[in-house]
């Protein structure tokens, strides 16, 4: 088994006994699912750098400048900087935290509702009973010939709902089961084994006995000792696994696990990491979030972004159980650093929800966008693609979403209808699969509504605008003003689960505009409103950042790295680059709020090398767009991946670059249509680009001159008056640019 599928996934449903009314739902989880098959591998799969099939190296640990952005246009955080203080962990600190289980204690001493309901659906469970005797395993297999894993599955889910009903209810009868299971399984099981599933096993399970740890480790009944060996027990057979998947990933291309994976084993490695006192481990999976090589990276997880504030998730046209059972996980990972003080659930402006909502939508019997993916499977990473979202498993009711539901709408006031929805049909929560009884667990009071925040990007032309609304609102208001300081009229009203809207009416009267978003709410009661946001819907663009390379000018924030220099340029000074280590570091994510955009050079070329980049925005993990001077057939070319080449689109220019010979290089992308212009006039054109510069996130990796990886190629050749535009510039506005005989 190469990590496709989980073939032993369907015999896991009948192997675990499931209580309450998710049972049925998550059978449907674990079915066997294939690849779909590809017939149309891309027809040029050469690119220099960490691309297709490979595993890529570290990005380079570059320090890169900010780009100065006003107070005013900064999205207001949800709540306040959640970071770590010190290395010491809070406990219990996974998924619950003591200030949780007092919350418990307190709404079932009130009778109060989710939690008196969720509360009977533990004791109802036979799971939770006292009294049990351990049946643990020396050799614990998942995957491949003899598995057995169910057993301790069975038991651990025993050791957690015990370990809940003691913390809650302080029966410690409840307490010496849950205990009793913990010492039997780490004094006797000694290897967990299997095929590639063995990694699946690690992860799952290893997030699940350190979250019972964690809520027993008080217990005075549990010796020291025995809490130490339990931790060796954890890092030995469970994390130590973990860590060799995040490095080799089993000896397959990088692409070749589903996101759950990572994100299984991600849950796992942050859980051990706590529980054993690690911050060394814990530190290792917020790393791998953030920037790992793998589709559990934050940004690959949630593949793509789509109007509205929906995020695609990476395993959605594979199958809808296995999408669900990553939600459950992603949510895990961002709850244990919730406990810890790290806030991964506003990561990326809350990528996490619009992966949830999306996956919510779907699921729930509602039509969603969907982008094509690519990937590489087995060892060599051959081709694939999904082209339309799988209808697998589709309406299954795992756990998950009311931790989901509970942060987003409870904690902090933030709207998410659809994950709101998918909760109210399911409540209460039953044990799950793996870890569940959400509703009593994670349900809250509710938190005053939180005001929209709002983003804004180019599409076609025009404002297209995305805000994550407020919880509890019964719709919006759009507001437009000419300038920041106003005044703002109301252009439109939209119902509470629209966070998205195009204004086609921008484009009668271009101008830069500038945009707020408000709540209503049933009352008649209004939010604050929304940070401001602003576009353009001018011929001209609207120019973000400028590199003259005049000693004389201001250029926005540049750094001239290896062997690059100032020298006597087109229009005054240029930076000059010698082809082997010259080149410039811009500010990181400069292109991050780009949809429709414009970036326009001189160039001259000493020397017209293959794969030559002008400029290259990315994070070196397989992840960048690029302008080429060159490409493998000398032509100029724009073009863009997120998944190590394999979604790779991109178009050429219609005849190579002259050298030695100043010529003025431009792309413009409107909507899906990019135009590649030479010296003012068209060159090339593409009308199916589907990865603006905002897909792409914060690169932290922007250079003009040089290609991602470290021993990529750099351009021999110099760089003069380099601009960066917010819009696609009409050809009348690139011919004036490709027609300056002076500087501005």
């Amino acid at each position: 088994m190469n990590g496709i599928i989980s073939r032993d996934e369907k015999a896991h449903a009948s192997s675990v006994s499931l209580g309450g009314k998710c049972a049925s739902a998550f059978a449907a989880i674990m079915i066997l699912i294939g690849s779909p098959g590809c017939k149309n591998p891309p027809q040029d799969t050469a690119l220099p750098g960490p691309e297709a099939g490979h595993s890529p190296a570290a990005p380079a640990s570059t320090s890169l400048p900010q780009l100065p952005v006003s107070a005013d246009y900064l999205p207001a955080p949800f709540a306040a900087p959640h970071s770590r203080p010190s290395a010491a962990f809070v406990h219990p600190g996974l998924l619950h935290t003591e200030e949780d289980f007092e919350r418990m204690r307190t709404k079932l001493r009130d009778k109060a509702e989710p939690w008196t309901s969720g509360f009977k659906e533990l004791t109802d469970h036979g799971f939770s009973q006292a009294s049990f005797e351990p049946h643990p395993l020396t050799k614990v297999l998942r995957g491949g010939a003899g598995q057995n894993f169910g057993r301790m599955v069975n038991e651990c889910q025993r050791a957690y709902l015990c370990a809940l009903r003691w913390k809650i209810t302080g029966d410690t009868q409840y307490a010496d089961t849950s205990i009793g299971l913990l010492k039997a399984w780490s004094g006797t099981m000694t290897e967990l084994g299997g095929n590639s599933d063995r990694f699946l096993a690690a992860g799952i399970y290893g997030y699940m006995w350190a979250n019972v740890g964690e809520i027993m480790r008080s217990y005075p009944g549990w010796k020291p000792e025995e809490i130490k060996h339990f931790q060796g027990w954890l890092l030995e057979h469970y994390y130590a696994k973990s860590h060799d998947f995040f490095l080799r990933h089993n000896g397959a291309a990088i692409t070749n696990y589903w996101a759950n994976w990572d994100l299984c084993n991600l849950a796992g490695t942050l859980s051990i990491g706590v529980f054993c006192d690690r911050p060394d481990i814990f530190q290792e999976g917020l790393d791998y979030l953030a920037h790992g090589a793998g589709n559990g990276e934050l940004r690959r997880a949630i593949y793509y972004l789509h109007p509205g504030k929906m995020g695609q998730w990476q395993e959605a046209g594979r199958d809808q159980g296995h999408g669900i059972f990553g939600v459950d996980m992603l949510g895990a990972v961002c709850e244990t650093a919730w406990s810890q003080g790290v806030d991964l659930y506003s990561a990326a402006d809350c990528r996490f929800l619009a992966g949830a909502e999306y996956t919510a939508k779907y699921n729930l019997g509602h039509d969603v966008p969907y982008q094509a993916y690519c990937w590489g499977t087995g060892p060599k990473g051959k081709w694939g693609i999904q082209p339309v979202i799988s209808s697998i498993a589709r309406g299954n009711g795992g756990t998950g979403y009311e931790l989901v539901y509970n942060h987003y709408v409870n904690r902090l006031g933030i709207a998410a209808p659809w994950c709101e929805e998918r909760v109210l049909g399911l409540r209460p929560e039953s044990n799950g699969l793996y870890l569940g009884c959400g509703t009593l667990t994670f349900a809250q009071d509710p938190a005053p509504s939180a005001p929209p925040r709002l983003s804004i990007h180019e599409f076609g032309g025009l404002p297209r605008l995305a805000w994550w609304g407020s919880a509890r609102a019964s719709g919006y208001e759009i507001l437009r003003a000419a300038s920041p300081a106003g005044p703002f009229a109301k252009i439109a009203t939209l119902g509470p689960r629209d966070f998205g809207y195009d204004d086609a009416d921008a484009g009668k009267n271009p101008a830069n505009y500038t945009y707020r978003v408000r709540s209503l709410f049933a009352n008649g009661g209004k939010s604050l409103d929304s940070n401001l946001a602003r576009a353009t819907t001018l011929t001209e663009g609207e120019l973000i950042a400028q590199w003259s390379f005049d000693k004389n000018r201001q250029d926005a924030d540049a750094t001239l790295a290896g062997g690059a220099q100032l020298a006597p340029g087109h229009l005054g000074e240029a930076v000059q680059l010698d082809g082997l280590t010259g080149h410039v570091v811009l500010s990181k994510g400069i292109a991050a709020e780009l949809g429709d955009f414009t970036f326009a050079a001189w160039v001259k070329l000493n020397e017209r090398k293959n794969y030559s980049p002008v400029f290259d925005f990315g994070d070196g993990d397989g992840r960048h767009f690029w302008l080429l001077a060159a490409d493998g057939k000398s032509l100029p070319s724009f073009g863009g991946t997120t998944v190590y080449g394999y979604n790779r689109q991109e178009f050429t220019g219609d005849k190579p670059l002259p050298v030695n010979e100043w010529v003025h290089l431009a792309i413009t992308l409107r909507g899906r249509t990019g135009v590649l212009y030479v010296n003012g006039a068209p060159a090339g054109q593409n009308d199916g680009l589907d990865f603006p510069p905002f897909q792409f996130g914060k690169t932290a990796n922007n250079y003009l001159g040089r290609w991602q990886s470290e021993s990529g190629i750099h351009l021999a050749g110099s760089l003069d008056e380099v601009r960066l535009y917010r819009g696609a510039l009409s050809q009348k506005a690139v011919q004036a640019l490709a027609g300056q005989g002076a500087k501005p």
